[in-house]
């Protein structure tokens, strides 16, 4: 419901409705440069230039992040879905906050985080790789193992195996089950 832009000088500037991220937030205007905007449907989270975060917006979509405030320190990159946002951390913490789309959750040894509507899927510096939210990787997480690349639809993941096989979970009309696929050679 908002508009943001990030200016080429590291300034940020929103517009739309407030509640929804249209006036940017008196913290983002004193935190320095921004270097990254994330946004989920009501709500935007800008990575600043020391590796801090701040969001701005509807907190039910992860426009608050105070309750975690205090880990999104040294933070190398954001992601959002549409109602949370995911901080990963240098150290190779993530930190997520929002609404129950993926909100909540904390790991460590995530090397990147992926997001589809509801969820969000970490690759982990073990090649493991494990998600939450309303695409949550429990029936498939035996087999995600070596994984070297993931990608997403709107509401499936699927994870590229060092193997050249392919693992897909979440509805099968959006991509989630690659059962049917024959592998190739």
């Amino acid at each position: 419901m908002a508009f943001a832009a990030l200016r080429r000088d590291g300034t940020c500037v929103a517009w739309g409705m407030p509640r929804g991220g249209g006036k940017t937030c008196e913290a983002l205007e004193s935190s320095g440069e921004v270097r990254e905007l994330c946004a989920t449907e009501y709500a935007f989270a800008a990575l600043t230039s020391d590796g801090r975060v701040v969001a701005w917006g509807d907190p039910d979509h992860g426009g608050d992040c105070t309750s975690v405030a205090d880990h999104l320190v040294n933070v190398h990159h954001l992601r959002a879905n549409e109602g949370a946002f995911c901080a990963v951390r240098h150290d190779g913490r993530a930190i997520c906050w929002g609404g129950i789309s993926g909100g909540g959750e904390e790991l460590e040894g995530v090397v990147e985080v992926y997001a589809c509507e509801g969820s969000f899927c970490a690759l982990l510096a073990d090649g493991r790789a494990q998600s939450w939210g309303a695409c949550e990787s429990s029936a498939v997480q035996d087999q995600l193992i070596d994984v070297l690349e993931i990608t997403s639809t709107q509401l499936a993941f699927a994870a590229l195996k060092r193997d050249g096989s392919v693992v897909a979970w979440g509805p099968w009309y959006a991509g989630g089950d690659c059962s049917t696929v024959e592998a190739g050679s």
